[in-house]
């Protein structure tokens, strides 16, 4: 069983397009860092509903296991599931983001 999932393992490429409009340069990318944290927060309360309320309704997880969720209805319903038995005493700690600006409104986030 998972009891700790560290940013080395989670692998979690995000494409976050409405969180992130508006952030085009490398001077917010701050921002980004800190919905990161936000992720973290959500996720180490097992709040399935925070957690997917951080994406876009069209937004994708890959998870630390390999699983694909798409969209923000699939994300809540699959991590609610994911609580209640996956990831019951798991714990998200984000040691690191790398962030690259694609465009005025797109960035991708590794995580």
């Amino acid at each position: 069983m998972l009891t700790r999932l560290s940013a080395g393992w989670f692998v979690l490429l995000a494409l976050l397009t409405a969180p992130l409009a508006g952030f085009a340069s490398e001077s917010n990318v701050d921002a980004i860092r800190k919905l990161q944290t936000a992720q973290a927060a959500a996720w180490n309360k097992h709040d399935a509903d925070a957690y997917a309320a951080l994406f876009t309704s069209d937004g994708d997880v890959v998870n630390v296991l390999g699983w694909w969720w798409r969209g923000r209805d699939q994300i809540q319903r699959k991590l609610s599931d994911g609580f209640a038995f996956v990831f019951r005493d798991s714990r998200l700690t984000i040691t690191d983001v790398d962030v690259r600006i694609l465009s005025p409104t797109i960035a991708i986030a590794h995580v």
